[in-house]
């Protein structure tokens, strides 16, 4: 089996498979594996995942365990609400955690390669795929492969899913995501919580990664200068896109000297994944906007579902579309769910006034029993 893309959705998908005794390998563009990013959240049903894929032990240390969700008011720097994360196991069956993506994708690529069944190959970029009496074959430039079967894990810009969906390009969002990953031990006063800032036209998330080494801020907003392609930017330009704003917030967003910033994108929910031996999985099938913190949870979510139909034996082709039945309804939901949160967390105006009068006096049974269906 052939495993295309060679991120967390990928080598989470290899690791599932050489559980179940299915040898795969994995094709990579890069020339080295490599996860851009830094802060990752880890909800219940991401440790679960990782659990499943016996990852948790080791990576449970890179972790680090923030005390509780704090929500503040971006214009006058007061607190909005806060919910504890030390429910959260007797909740939802396992913690909430957060993550430097780099230690997540040095724990999957440590553990693919101890495991003698699974290949991994760099500087093999996939540029096609196409069919040869309904089996799969992949075009590498001139170069054609055949597969036995193929899993498009090769993310927003999926080769894959453009051969078998041919529904265009990602969505373009208005918003800009801005990115910053400072020392800890510069800010020693910053809480140790996820907080989170509401403001008019976007939200700033800060919080500890690295296991408490680093500080991991991420900014998003509609206000940004239009950008064609992810670069680097000023603390100035960031800072300009939340005015007005709390002194406390503008203390924060000025600690990175430099900020890399890109436009999110993600795409409506598919009703199709797959076609014979070929199926996608994480943000190749359902990529998402950030709000939820549920992409990369979801690819290793993808990976155990896909191995479990996998695992039944019989047919591939049976079993990648019971895989894609069984995930197709919950990342869907994800998907509006993340749109739908981008927008709350963005509203102005009355509206704004509303929401926060909303947060502060709703009980936190109701808050909990509206996330329910994320983290179990």
């Amino acid at each position: 089996m052939t495993i295309v893309g060679g991120g967390i959705a990928g080598l989470s998908a290899a690791i599932a498979l050489a559980r179940i005794g299915i040898r795969c390998r994995l094709l990579e563009r890069a020339a080295v594996f490599c996860e851009e990013g830094a802060g990752l959240q880890l909800g219940p049903n991401g440790v679960r995942a990782l659990e499943r894929l016996g990852l948790w032990p080791t990576l449970e240390t890179h972790c680090f365990s923030p005390p509780c969700l704090r929500i503040m008011d971006a214009i006058s720097g007061e607190p909005i609400r806060s919910f504890a994360f030390a429910s959260f196991r007797t909740r939802f069956g396992a913690p909430y955690r957060v993550i430097h993506r780099r230690d997540l994708l040095k724990s999957l690529l440590d553990a693919a390669r101890a495991v003698e069944s699974i290949e991994l190959l760099t500087s093999h970029e996939v540029t096609g795929l196409t069919w040869n009496d309904d089996e799969p074959v992949l075009l590498l430039g001139t170069k054609k492969l055949p597969a036995s079967a193929v899993i498009g894990a090769d993310g927003l810009n999926s080769v894959i899913r453009r051969n078998l969906l041919g529904d265009g390009a990602p969505h373009r969002h208005p918003h800009v995501i801005y990115r910053a990953l400072i020392p800890r031990v510069t800010v020693p006063h910053l809480p140790s919580d996820v907080v989170l800032w509401l403001c008019p036209g976007g939200h700033v998330v800060h919080y500890p990664v690295s296991g408490g080494r680093e500080m991991n801020i991420v900014a998003i907003t509609d206000k940004a200068p239009e950008i064609a392609a992810e670069q680097s930017c000023s603390a100035a330009e960031v800072s300009a896109c939340f005015e007005p704003m709390s002194p406390d917030l503008r203390y924060v967003l000025g600690l990175a000297s430099s900020w890399r910033r890109w436009v999110a994108s993600d795409r409506p929910p598919a009703a199709i994944w797959g076609r014979g031996k070929t199926t996608l999985m994480g943000d190749a099938a359902h990529p998402m906007l950030p709000t939820l913190a549920q992409g990369a949870v979801a690819a290793l979510e993808d990976a155990v579902l896909l191995a479990d139909s996998l695992a039944t034996g019989g047919d591939v082709a049976a079993a990648f579309r019971r895989y894609e039945y069984r995930r197709r309804t919950r990342v869907s939901r994800l998907q509006k769910a993340s749109r739908a949160q981008s927008t709350l967390y963005h509203l102005d105006g009355w509206p704004r006034a509303l929401r926060n009068i909303a947060l502060r006096h709703m009980p936190e049974s109701w808050f909990f029993s509206r996330i329910n269906w994320i983290y179990v």
